[in-house]
């Protein structure tokens, strides 16, 4: 969360802050608008450097072959969290950090 509507300003302030470019136009979509994979392409660059590397190699992979593959040409703001959630729950990917039930 980068911050409140009211907030637009200071929030790009904390959008520069975080190293994120929001200098994306949309400008190389069809429609015009800014892409889901606009955004992922935008996030790896500041953020992907910061961990350590075979962190950066998972989430690479995570990036490349499910995200942008299923959401990639999607406009940004057209994506739905409940969208999201049913593709998550349709993959059998298991939770590392949470072992499955017995």
């Amino acid at each position: 969360m980068i911050g409140r509507v009211a907030n637009f300003p200071s929030a790009w302030e904390e959008v520069d802050r975080r190293g994120f470019n929001h200098n994306i136009d949309g400008a190389n979509s069809p429609t015009g608008r800014i892409t889901f994979g606009d955004l992922a392409r935008s996030y790896e660059q500041p953020a992907l450097p910061k961990l350590a590397a075979t962190t950066q190699q998972t989430a690479r992979h995570i990036i490349d072959h499910y995200l942008i593959p299923r959401w990639g040409r999607e406009a940004a703001v057209d994506i739905r969290a409940l969208d999201i959630e049913n593709w998550l729950g349709s993959h059998s990917l298991a939770n590392p950090t949470n072992p499955p039930p017995r």
